[in-house]
């Protein structure tokens, strides 16, 4: 490229839509630029119309001028070539598509060839609108058909969740095997089962005959036949009833049907947890939760919070029993790295620029654990995202095009193209 024709790419302004000729209205302009827009939101691609006041001597220097000016405007995503320029040389009689890599897998070289040669008649005619919006309606009608997500080196969007479901099922069968693998007793490699946890934790008759023999102070108020009699009356379903301790004098209270409290012992035992149900019949205890009593306070939180399930599991072969945890496929929990609970989560706590070219920003997370309630901060490098708008305002340089609007970086390497003359 010589000089002059240097100096000509510097003086055009970054336009989706640059009428350097004049032949279109404003409000034609407008209604192009509106379209423009569309096929930017619906696709993500990036359109813009060059009638340029310029002369191609041939179809080589007008491929040569389109792509010049595509590589300086940089129609398109960086990151996916997903550009299409349409230049118009009224003086030459010349259109000339030029597109990116990314848009050559969707718009390819033929397709371009006969839109060109079917809008000839109407350039001729010098039906610029009509011809232009045919163009910009086929070329909108064919990225549309193609999923936002097909740009990226041209790929379908299958292409891309093939590997991850490929991966996500390898995991999901380590997982398994895993889980398999612990649901086996280390020692027989026998498969755990479910060992229940209703044995009743005391007999209330019991603890009064044994408190009796030993001669020490009567635990239970009343005798066995009375509280039978009564109990049986009140809830003759023989329903289990709910048992607590009295905080007053520490005595072990019965939480009849009706609502009254009735005093069982006046000593409330100190290997019976604080709630707990009373078969009425038999007056058997049995913890409220069988779980809990096995659970450290770690475990209790945990499964609280639903990070951590547990079963009471035993060995069919050496009777040994075990908690076992089942730990989520998907959580936001993970271990604590200080107590090793796993009730630490993480969150995004800032975000702050890492570079003068805004390439970059730096993530600060936080990760906080609900047991120990400890912290730890650290920061990430991740590449920024961007979101590039277009106006479709046409008071901007009337004269010449409608508002300017920036692009997203595209190049026209390994990109396409077709054109003709009328």
């Amino acid at each position: 490229m010589d000089e002059k024709e240097s100096l000509e790419l510097l003086k055009l302004p970054q336009k989706k839509i640059l009428d350097d000729v004049g032949i279109l209205t404003e409000s034609e302009r407008n209604e192009i630029s509106i379209e423009l827009d569309l096929i930017t939101q619906d696709t993500g691609a990036e359109v813009a119309v060059l009638s340029w006041d310029r002369t191609a001597e041939d179809q080589k220097a007008a491929w040569r001028l389109a792509t010049a000016v595509f590589d300086k405007w940089g129609v398109g995503k960086a990151h996916d070539n997903n550009g299409l320029l349409i230049v118009l040389f009224r003086k030459s009689r010349r259109l000339q598509f030029r597109t990116g890599e990314g848009t050559k897998t969707v718009i390819d070289d033929g397709f371009l060839t006969e839109l060109a040669e079917s809008l000839a008649p109407l350039f001729a005619d010098e039906k610029y609108k009509q011809a232009l919006s045919q163009a910009i309606g086929h070329i909108g009608q064919k990225l549309r058909a193609r999923s936002p997500y097909t740009w990226l080196y041209g790929k379908e969007l299958w292409q891309f969740l093939l590997p991850l479901l490929a991966l996500g099922t390898a995991l999901v069968i380590i997982q398994y095997i895993q889980d398999q693998r612990r649901k086996k007793c280390p020692e027989c490699f026998e498969t755990y089962v479910d060992a229940p946890l209703d044995a009743p934790l005391a007999n209330v008759y019991d603890l009064a005959v044994a408190n009796e023999m030993t001669g020490s102070k009567p635990l239970i108020l009343e005798n066995s036949d009375e509280f039978r009699t009564v109990t049986t009356r009140t809830n003759p379903k023989n329903e289990l009833a709910v048992v607590r301790r009295r905080k007053s004098d520490n005595a072990l209270v019965v939480i009849l049907k009706d609502g009254s409290e009735r005093q069982l012992l006046t000593e409330f035992p100190s290997d019976i947890p604080d709630d707990c149900f009373l078969d009425q019949l038999s007056g058997n205890l049995y913890a409220a939760d069988p779980m809990a009593s096995r659970l450290s306070p770690c475990q209790l939180l945990e499964r609280r919070l639903g990070a951590v399930s547990f079963r009471h599991v035993k060995c069919p072969k050496c009777e040994s029993t075990t908690l076992l945890p089942l730990i989520p496929y998907f959580s936001r929990y993970e271990l604590c790295p200080h107590c090793g609970c796993r009730a630490a989560t993480e969150k995004l706590v800032a975000t702050s620029i890492a570079s003068l070219e805004r390439a970059s920003e730096i993530h600060h997370y936080r990760r906080s654990c609900a047991f120990c309630h400890k912290s730890d901060d650290w920061s990430a490098l991740v590449p920024r995202s961007y979101s590039f708008e277009f106006s479709s305002n046409g008071s901007e340089n009337s004269s010449k095009g409608s508002s300017s609007s920036t692009f997203g970086g595209g190049n026209s390497k390994n990109g396409g193209g077709a054109g003709t003359s009328w």
